[in-house]
């Protein structure tokens, strides 16, 4: 039997069930809306870091293709909007993008700043409910452009004629224009043929890569190595007379006017450098030659006149594989430091296994109908390619060649 005050020592017990369970409800619908907009605003900061990432990248590619800075800002506004930015019902203005620096070494920055629908929060809190990202894009040498031709001065690389450029394996790039003459003539490439100026294909030109024009500058990518030392000194009159056959060897050729190799002589270089200043080789006749295998050959002094002058022999030169002397370039077969012009009409096989490089020479090409004119690679300062017969390159992976490239570093 229950008492009159056991009876109400329960319905007062009840009465505080209730009321706790009605608190508890509370804190727990509390907790669920709290849960509700902090999931929403998480949701709206990955949206907006996405969009940020997105206008980030399409700005700085803007940059890398040398747009003004109200075309890279228009360009990252632009894919901030449609990556999210206006389903948040902002509108552009809430982008901010920041731009420093040129397409050869570029800098974007992209801020987004946010205010994020409230559902139950605005009912406890007034403050400032927003989300806000950031994205950061820089230009970077970010891979290997495979690059076996290069001209790195202006006005670039020029086709002209019924000539054809075949690059086995390998790109081209041009820190000036590559331009052409005529419709006849084929520039072929198995990677891309980029320019930092406009490239100007016709139907025979073919790059399944693409024709990439406005792409940064590249700098010469032997500028590091070190030249060799002159070494000994070869006397006048210990220079062969090659009205036969001859012989040379390594050393330090100074002053001693124009090397000539006659019609039906063959010059035979032996392993080693070869530093000539002041000092020319001149091919003279279609039956002249010079042969040599493991020799590099280097060039320094006024280049008031044409150092090697191989346009009307025959060349085949392969270099060493390591470097001969310390700090050198692995595989360089002939360097042309002076700048001094090289032309060769190629009426006889020029065939070079190794690196060319004469970066700051302009360099003539007639043609090479008797086979491959070089495997490795090709730097030059300008090129100039003309006449009825085909230059070919088989691209020889021998040095890196940078190309640039756009990647989110924040």
């Amino acid at each position: 039997m229950v008492t009159k005050r056991a009876s109400q020592r329960f319905r007062a017990e009840e009465g505080q069930v209730v009321v706790l369970f009605a608190l508890f409800s509370f804190v727990v619908l509390g907790a669920m809306a709290l849960a509700l907009d902090v999931g929403y605003l998480l949701a709206e900061r990955r949206q907006a870091q996405s969009a940020a990432d997105a206008a980030a990248l399409a700005g700085g590619v803007a940059l890398l293709n040398g747009e003004s800075y109200g075309n890279v800002s228009a360009a990252a506004i632009a894919y901030a909007s449609t990556n999210g930015v206006d389903v948040l019902g902002s509108d552009a203005a809430a982008v901010g993008v920041s731009v420093s620096g040129t397409h050869h070494d570029g800098r974007v920055e992209v801020e987004i700043d946010l205010p994020v629908q409230r559902f139950f929060v605005g009912a406890v809190y007034t403050g400032e409910w927003a989300v806000g990202a950031r994205a950061v894009s820089e230009i970077k040498d970010y891979y290997d452009g495979n690059y076996a031709l290069i001209a790195l001065e202006e006005p670039g690389m020029y086709v002209n004629g019924n000539m054809t450029i075949d690059v086995i394996g390998g790109s081209a790039m041009s820190n000036g224009d590559v331009d052409r003459s005529g419709h006849v003539n084929a520039f072929t490439v198995d990677g891309m043929i980029d320019a930092a100026g406009f490239v100007d294909p016709n139907s025979h030109w073919e790059a399944p890569s693409g024709f990439n024009g406005n792409r940064p500058t590249i700098t010469n990518p032997f500028s590091a190595a070190e030249p060799p030392n002159p070494g000994y000194l070869i006397e006048i009159e210990e220079l062969p007379d090659c009205s036969d056959d001859c012989e040379l060897w390594p050393g330090y050729y100074y002053n001693l006017g124009t090397f000539t190799i006659p019609n039906n002589s063959t010059a035979t270089l032996h392993p080693g450098v070869y530093y000539f200043e002041r000092t020319s080789i001149e091919l003279r006749a279609t039956k002249s030659r010079i042969e040599g295998d493991d020799v590099m050959l280097y060039f320094e002094g006024p280049p008031s006149s044409t150092y090697f002058d191989a346009k009307n022999g025959e060349t085949r030169l392969t270099a060493p594989n390591t470097s001969p002397y310390p700090g050198g370039q692995d595989h360089m077969a002939i360097w042309i430091a002076n700048c001094s012009a090289f032309d060769n009409q190629g009426n006889n096989e020029f065939y070079l296994e190794g690196i060319f490089n004469a970066p700051c020479s302009d360099v003539t090409l007639h043609g090479n109908p008797d086979g491959e004119m070089l495997y490795g690679q090709v730097i030059v300062g300008t090129l100039d390619v003309r006449g009825t017969s085909d230059v070919i390159i088989r691209y020889m992976d021998l040095v890196d060649t940078p190309r640039h490239q756009i990647v989110l570093v924040e």
